[in-house]
């Protein structure tokens, strides 16, 4: 668990990559939101690039792509 939140500080794009390789799909979307938040924070082109080309479900996408 330590890893996990240690990943998603210092290195929240790997942390997206990660839990978007989740195969359980309620694991991934759990896993995926708050690390891909913070990339969108610290980099916003690569984090949104990324997105669009992910293989994540329409509705994952859709999610992760509105404004907070």
């Amino acid at each position: 668990v330590e890893f996990v939140r240690a990943l998603r500080r210092d290195e929240p794009a790997l942390a997206a990559r990660w839990a978007a390789s989740i195969s359980d799909p309620d694991r991934r979307n759990r896993e995926i939101e708050r690390p891909y938040r913070e990339w969108l924070a610290a980099d916003p082109a690569a984090a949104a690039d990324w997105l669009a080309r992910s293989s994540l479900p329409p509705e994952m996408k859709s999610k992760l792509g509105e404004k907070k």
